[in-house]
């Protein structure tokens, strides 16, 4: 089973490009929305730097915070063993980190029951599940 890690500091993140690829790929479009004047507005590029939105639907020119509760694609809530996911770090490698993480994917066998260990900066690794008494 193939597993995306960050692996430094700075924590698990997924850029915008890598954003836009996981979604295309899971979904077959994306529609970007960036933030603008409390509200966020379509674009045709993605703009790194700016507060972005990722959807797989497209809800017009304009969008407001109850339409992205309810739409949002949160890149904390990918599943780390994500077919959709796997495919873009493997095709896109670099592009697909934020600016604090270095993702890369890590193998293990299809039958363990694992969790993300992270450390205190963000660094993380994969454990397997064991039992524990107190």
């Amino acid at each position: 089973m193939k597993i995306v890690i960050n692996d430094c500091i700075g924590g698990f993140g997924i850029s915008h490009f890598g954003m836009v690829k996981y979604v295309e790929h899971k979904y077959g479009k994306c529609f970007v929305y960036a933030f603008n004047n409390g509200g966020f507005n379509k674009v045709n590029d993605v703009p790194e730097n700016t507060p972005s939105v990722f959807l797989a639907t497209d809800l017009g020119d304009r969008i407001y915070d109850e339409h992205i509760v309810v739409n949002k694609i949160f890149e904390d809530e990918i599943k780390r063993n994500d077919e959709s996911l796997i495919y873009i770090v493997e095709t896109h490698g670099e592009l697909i980190n934020d600016s604090y993480s270095n993702l890369k994917i890590v193998e293990i066998p299809d039958d363990v029951k694992w969790h993300i260990g992270e450390g205190e900066m963000g660094g993380e690794w994969i454990y397997e599940e064991h039992r524990t008494w107190s």
